[in-house]
């Protein structure tokens, strides 16, 4: 539950960071209505709104949690198991950075959705690859058909 706080108060400090260089992106005589902040402020919003709710779902969950003695051992287990899991986070998003470019952005994400449910311990199965899938063409409608927002194609495509 601590760790939850930390993170939605990280996040939120991210959020703001982010808010706060999107303020840099330059105006361009070829920018639209919505202009080249738009989508990261809209980025900075939604990441502010999930930073918000997690913190507040963790002060509601130690607000309402009775006090629970943890030992000594079991807390730098927890501590350590931060750190791996972590780097495997990022090597998943290292990963959609290495392979949007080949497979396309949709395919990429799709991967990064399944992956990222194994990582988690979701059984593979015909429901996950439909799932990962929708997600993959979700985002490609809203970003690319919908937004405007040119993404990765795939080179081994065409």
């Amino acid at each position: 539950m601590k760790k939850d706080l930390a993170a939605g108060i990280t996040l939120l400090c991210l959020s703001a960071g982010y808010a706060w260089m999107t303020r840099r992106i330059p105006m361009s005589s070829l920018s639209d209505g919505v202009g080249p902040q738009g989508l990261p402020n809209l980025l900075a919003i939604a990441l502010a709104i999930v930073a918000l709710a997690l913190i507040g779902k963790s002060l509601l969950a130690l607000r309402l949690a009775a006090p629970v003695e943890v030992k000594a051992a079991e807390a730098e287990e927890g501590e350590r198991a931060g750190l791996p899991r972590a780097l495997a986070f990022a090597g998943l998003g290292i990963g959609y950075m290495i392979l949007a470019p080949w497979t396309g952005f949709a395919v990429a994400i799709a991967l990064m959705v399944m992956a990222t449910a194994l990582f988690e311990g979701a059984k593979a199965s015909p429901r996950l690859v439909a799932v990962a899938v929708l997600v993959g063409l979700g985002f490609w409608l809203v970003f690319v058909r919908f937004l405007g927002v040119e993404q990765p194609v795939s080179r081994l495509i065409g």
